[in-house]
């Protein structure tokens, strides 16, 4: 009944004027509801495509009118997590140690599934190091990354991009999941946070991802880090609940935590400064960083987790039972589609 109430909702969102949405335009671009399967991930390939990946090895192009082409990696289908560019080469990672890489000229699709003990490791997130031609991989348990509970198990691999070779590991922790690697602020800086069951830990590498020192303790489950104006921002939740506290924060500051909305699994930096929040109750919120608290912008029928942007005010959103949108806050008005 549940999941019929939310395919409800979304049909109904086709037809909400944008009033109803607070002047901000939201456009469904899949209605049918699959309660069984979510969209992890969205990326921009170039300035008319976007990548969705999700769960079962879900994967197509998306362009910017809305259409969709479907794509398929090789072998076995996996969960896939998350998507990155670099020059003509399109890299995925998912669950089962499996990571891809994509040729945009050839067209030629690349596979590796890394042996044991890394069979069950789902890698969460990466960084690109073409300085060094190395992928930076970050994770832990697949079971884990899946919300059950299991040892966490958690990693960081460094791989040759071109996908062979054996992996080296950076860092391991039995008791700890990594959740997430960024670029830092200064060159040669990547930063990743891991999550020990009560509070975060934010770890630095100073020399291109080849060694990681710990840094800054955080609150909570931090499940995002975005570096953006001259800050580390961060988000997720107060604790392991994640249905119900929400937390979003910068590094050196006090975080803000928001009752109801449920965790933070995305911030998306805006073009005219501060970012949005992507959440677990579907509310997408603006926050400008400081003491001032995040505001509500629209709300979506179900968890949204990730997001990419198509203009200075325009963003692909995908989430929950395959659920797609694009939100526009430049727009006032639209007509139905």
């Amino acid at each position: 009944m549940h999941h019929q109430f939310l395919a409800l909702l979304l049909v109904l969102a086709a037809f909400w004027p944008a009033s109803a949405l607070r002047g901000q335009v939201v456009l469904p671009w899949q209605a049918q509801y699959h309660p069984d399967s979510s969209y992890y991930e969205v990326a921009r390939i170039d300035a008319h495509t976007w990548w969705v990946g999700g769960e079962n090895g879900i994967l197509y192009a998306l362009s910017d009118s809305g259409t969709r082409q479907v794509l398929t990696p090789p072998g076995p289908p996996v969960n896939i997590l998350k998507i990155r560019r670099s020059g003509d080469q399109v890299y995925l990672t998912g669950d089962q140690g499996t990571l891809f890489r994509y040729d945009l000229l050839s067209g030629q699709w690349q596979r590796r599934s890394l042996p044991a003990p890394y069979r069950r490791i789902s890698f969460y997130d990466f960084a690109i190091v073409p300085e060094s031609g190395t992928l930076v991989l970050v994770g832990g348990h697949q079971k884990i990354a899946k919300g059950h509970l299991a040892p966490p198990r958690g990693i960081m691999l460094r791989l040759p991009m071109s996908l062979e070779g054996a992996p080296e590991r950076v860092w391991a922790h039995p008791g700890r999941f990594v959740w997430a690697i960024r670029r830092g602020l200064q060159p040669d800086e990547f930063i990743a946070v891991a999550f020990n069951g009560h509070h975060s830990r934010l770890w630095i590498s100073r020399d291109g991802g080849q060694t990681f020192s710990p840094e800054a303790r955080l609150p909570g489950l931090v499940h995002h880090l975005l570096v953006h104006e001259g800050h580390i921002w961060y988000s997720g939740t107060r604790d392991l609940r994640f249905r119900r506290t929400g937390m979003v924060g910068r590094v050196g500051e006090d975080p803000h935590y928001m009752d109801d909305i449920g965790c933070v699994w995305s911030l998306l930096p805006q073009a005219g400064g501060g970012s949005l929040l992507l959440t677990q109750a579907g509310t997408v919120l603006s926050w400008a960083g400081g003491e001032e608290a995040p505001q509500s912008l629209v709300s979506m029928p179900g968890p949204v987790y990730e997001g990419a942007s198509m203009t200075g005010s325009a963003w692909v959103l995908v989430g929950h039972g395959r659920r797609l949108f694009r939100l526009d806050l430049g727009l006032q008005e639209t007509a139905a589609r």
